[in-house]
C-alpha cells in the first residue's frame, strides 16, 4: 500500500472514530495523536534497522511536543487513535494490534509496558486491563 494512502487511510481512521473531528487538515494538524503516530512510524523503522539513538532521539522530540510518549520498539498496528493522550507511556514491549482506540479520559498517567499485548479488532479500548497497566 503506498505511503499516502496509509496516511489517508490513519486520518480517516480518527475521523470515523471521533465525532469531534472535523475532517483531514483539522486532525492532521490539531491532535497529537496522529503527530506521534507519524514520528513513531519513522521511529519504528530506524529502530528495526539499528538506528536506535536516532529513533529514540525522534520519540523524545515526539514526546516534547505532544505529551505522549511511545518508544519505538513498540510494535503498534494500523490506524491505532489516542483519544485525550496526554501522559500515555507505551512501553519497548508493547504490541498493540490494528484498529485500536485508547481513551485516557478516566486513568490518566498509564503505562503500557511489560507484557501487555492488546490485539483487538474494530473495538474500543477502554483501560479496563488494570493488572496490566502500571501507575
Amino acid at each position: 500500500m503506498p505511503v499516502f494512502s496509509k496516511f489517508t487511510e490513519e486520518l480517516d481512521s480518527v475521523i470515523s472514530r471521533d465525532p469531534a473531528a472535523g475532517g483531514r487538515i483539522s486532525v492532521l494538524f490539531l491532535y497529537p495523536s496522529v503527530h506521534v503516530m507519524l514520528a513513531h512510524r519513522l521511529a519504528h523503522r530506524l529502530w528495526r534497522w539499528g538506528f536506535k539513538i536516532t529513533a529514540r532521539f525522534i520519540m523524545q522530540f515526539a514526546r516534547m511536543l505532544t505529551g505522549i510518549e511511545i518508544h519505538p520498539g513498540a510494535r503498534i498496528g494500523r490506524r491505532f487513535f489516542i483519544d485525550h493522550g496526554m501522559g500515555v507511556v507505551i512501553g519497548e514491549t508493547a504490541e498493540i494490534g490494528n484498529d485500536v482506540t485508547t481513551v485516557i479520559e478516566l486513568i490518566p498517567d498509564m503505562l503500557l509496558d511489560g507484557f501487555l499485548t492488546i490485539n483487538c479488532s474494530n473495538k474500543l479500548f477502554f483501560c479496563i486491563l488494570l493488572d496490566s497497566i502500571n501507575f
